[in-house]
């Protein structure tokens, strides 16, 4: 007997298989669709790093890698602790009269930095290392140090600004050429040195969007998804932990802080902060509180706002205009100064 053909039956079943299909689709699509956040909060280079990802579809997380990046920077380019650094051969080469051979990488870095400071008369310096030790803001701060700061005498500062100055350093061919004596120190730059590799890496590959913070340091990437502008909260100088409000910045940018409350030791009533001034070797006093910056790089964000820490405000809104960056400044009094918008939460 020959088998039935049953052709309702037939249609009823490519209906089912096509509904199932249109169905598994449509789950697929809004997998692919769905929002996907990247959230990791890590201790890289001295200070909070902080990632706050989002992504539609995206599904390996950065996290580890930008935490990496970090960690690289730190161990094979830019710290003058570690020997394994190229900041630490170089400073181990001053007075050597062959100077040191350096890295594509560096050489930009370095080129970078003199530029500015050449652009800032001086105001950002990467050559006070021997300064910068002598106080040792930090590990007081920190509590590394052990029994009671003393501020050093000024024989002591005089000594080690004469083995400061930017234009003493030379490169030629490739190469850098320092005085015995001298000591690189990036530090200033360091962190808008690691967003500038975190935005590298994020902008060539899948799409996504949120903020980084590298301790005073953020990078705005991607765009919101609504299309408005990132709000930046910007920390208060006079109450501890709290914010006095926000700055809102386009995608793709660097905001960097510089501020007297953020390392400092005080001895006999007085507060004594990491911002040195190359003018005097004392911690900077022109009466400003905080300055920000937010530019395209953040090597230069990071470099900007220490340089126009050190300026009165004035000097400090002409030097931001002419190279580029957008600033904020917060002074001793409380006014707010420059050509971003504080936005008051308070």
């Amino acid at each position: 007997m020959k088998p039935k053909f049953d052709r309702n039956r037939l249609i009823a079943s490519l209906v089912s298989a096509i509904v199932l299909l249109i169905f598994m689709f449509i789950v697929i699509k809004n997998r692919q669709n769905a929002t996907v956040s990247f959230n990791e909060t890590a201790f890289v280079m001295g200070t909070v790093f902080q990632v706050n990802l989002s992504s539609q579809g995206k599904t390996e997380d950065p996290s580890a890698e930008l935490v990496n990046i970090g960690n690289r920077l730190e161990r094979d380019t830019l710290s003058w602790r570690l020997d394994s650094s190229e900041v630490a051969a170089i400073n181990a080469s001053a007075g050597d009269p062959q100077g040191h051979e350096l890295s594509p990488e560096m050489e930009a870095v370095l080129t970078e930095c003199l530029r500015i400071s050449a652009e800032s008369d001086g105001a950002f310096d990467i050559t006070l290392g021997a300064l910068t030790k002598l106080w040792d803001i930090d590990g007081w701060a920190n509590g590394d140090n052990k029994g009671d700061f003393v501020p050093p005498a000024k024989s002591e500062i005089d000594e080690a600004l004469s083995n400061c100055g930017y234009e003493k350093l030379q490169i030629k061919d490739h190469r850098i050429y320092m005085p015995e004596g001298m000591s690189v120190d990036l530090g200033a730059v360091g962190k808008g040195i690691y967003l500038d590799s975190c935005r590298d890496y994020l902008s060539s590959g899948d799409e996504l969007r949120g903020v980084i913070l590298a301790g005073g340091s953020v990078l705005t990437a991607g765009e919101k998804e609504n299309g408005d502008d990132w709000n930046v909260g910007i920390t208060d100088p006079f109450s501890d932990g709290e914010l006095i409000g926000y700055i809102q910045v386009g995608p793709w940018q660097s905001v960097s802080t510089s501020g007297s409350y953020e390392r400092f030791v005080e001895y006999e009533g007085e507060r004594y902060h990491h911002i040195l001034d190359p003018a005097t070797g004392y911690p900077a006093k022109k009466g400003n509180a905080s300055v920000t910056i937010v530019a395209k790089s953040g090597l230069l964000s990071d470099a900007l706002s220490t340089a126009c820490f050190m300026l009165d405000s004035d000097a400090a809104v002409s030097l931001a205009k002419r190279m580029g960056a957008g600033i904020c400044i917060i002074t001793d009094d409380g006014l707010v100064k420059g050509d971003i918008e504080l936005i008051h939460q308070k």
